[in-house]
């Protein structure tokens, strides 16, 4: 059996221990997802939260086993850092990015076992729910997509202008929705069953969708699954209930999504109209970071009235959004120029969701140095982000569909859009 990262045997309950304090400046950055700040403050500091700050590093620029080995290192120079809540969060993250389940089930499990009171009660559920899938998943094979150095596949657009794939399974072939921004590959409960995806047994597990409901879903694995020369075998899969990918009553039916599992692995990604292209192993460019990885999903730099601020990258989103945090910042200013608008999407289901939303006309973002147009800017005042205080939107179709190329790179974060 392979030696545990997690020296779980070692250790004794941390409720009988005091958390270690972390460089509050490094971990400000860190929370705030400035990486590239962190990474250049973090070559001087001289305490052993040196080799955590590198590890969360590396760790978002989607190099999850040279971040493991920097954990490692700080477990052998000091045990003390064991007793931290932030250290077995990025154990579990790295884990599920390794698709190392078993692994990612000891650290939930300890996550849950021991720092109840430094969680969040929304992160403290997540947990718990996590710990279902990871519970039912440990012991199956690892995900695995074959070689290849460039592909390039057909696509289509949809009703919602989201870029769908061909996928075969079980000698179905069927269009999934390719989305960078799901956290994890999604199925209806019927195509599933056509496709000859393996159901595994589980706890109950539920999922939210954006509107808040819960859905009660299942687990599969895709023993096989080809997108034109792309083989992809042992994904996971969520399993949702046919009605939760139904919306606008009925007029907008979605088969499944092809997410952020899949995608990481394919080096750097271009969208085009009418085409998808993966590149592996490309040679290194001198295009600045400005993409980074956090549970599950790409985070994007932007420079906004001056701010640059990390906003979830969404290619599986129709409209941008942006949260409280983003309206806390600049609230004297949105207060004065800003219409109110009432917003009402149908969302999974049929369900709909309606908020007052400000709304500003033509704002402009900076990616690097580049100018980027939203025409009508939605911000919601009240609600925080279902990623949290530190993320200030969601950047989706209406300013990526401007662009002839959207060109996403899991190899060299970056992200670079082209006329």
């Amino acid at each position: 059996m392979k030696k545990s990262l997690l020296f779980l045997s070692t250790l004794v309950s941390t409720s009988l221990f005091a958390q270690i304090k972390l460089n509050p400046e490094l971990n400000t950055l860190a929370q705030n997802h400035q990486y590239t700040q962190l990474f250049e403050k973090n070559k001087t500091n001289k305490a052993t939260d040196k080799y955590y700050f590198d590890a969360l590093y590396y760790s978002s620029l989607n190099q999850p086993k040279q971040s493991n080995d920097l954990l490692k290192q700080l477990a052998v120079k000091d045990k003390e850092f064991l007793k931290n809540v932030e250290y077995w969060k990025l154990v579990n993250e790295n884990s599920v990015k390794t698709f190392d389940f078993n692994q990612a089930y000891k650290a939930s499990k300890y996550l849950v076992d021991n720092f109840k009171n430094e969680l969040t009660d929304t992160e403290y559920e997540d947990e718990q729910n996590n710990l279902r899938i990871w519970n039912a998943i440990k012991s199956k094979p690892v995900q695995r997509i074959q070689s290849f150095t460039s592909i390039i596949l057909p696509v289509q657009k949809d009703f919602a202008n989201l870029t769908n794939v061909d996928v075969t399974a079980n000698n179905i072939t069927t269009n999934f929705v390719f989305d960078t921004g799901a956290g994890l590959n999604c199925i209806t409960a019927s195509l599933a069953k056509q496709m000859g995806f393996q159901i595994i047994e589980s706890e109950t597990i539920k999922a939210k969708s954006f509107t808040g409901t819960a859905n009660e879903i299942k687990i599969a694995i895709a023993p096989k699954l080809t997108l034109g020369e792309l083989i992809v075998e042992n994904t996971i899969f969520l399993v949702f209930p046919d009605n939760a990918f139904t919306f606008a009553e009925g007029l907008y039916i979605i088969n499944g999504i092809i997410g952020f599992p899949v995608a990481k692995e394919l080096g750097t990604i271009t969208f085009e109209t009418d085409k998808l292209t993966f590149s592996k192993n490309i040679p290194s460019t001198k295009e600045p970071k400005n993409l980074f990885f956090e549970s599950l999903r790409p985070i994007v730099m932007l420079e906004y009235r001056g701010k640059n601020l990390p906003f979830n990258l969404d290619t599986g989103a129709q409209n941008s959004m942006f949260s409280k945090p983003l309206f806390d910042l600049f609230s004297k200013d949105i207060t004065a120029k800003a219409t109110k608008t009432i917003n009402t999407t149908s969302g999974a289901g049929a369900q709909q969701k309606t908020i007052e939303l400000y709304q500003l006309e033509n704002q402009t973002f900076k990616l690097n140095n580049q100018s980027l147009n939203l025409p009508k800017m939605l911000i919601d005042s009240e609600n925080v982000d279902v990623y949290g205080a530190y993320n200030y939107g969601n950047i989706g179709q209406d300013i990526l569909s401007q662009y002839k190329k959207v060109i996403i790179s899991f190899e060299h974060n970056y992200l670079k859009l082209e006329q």
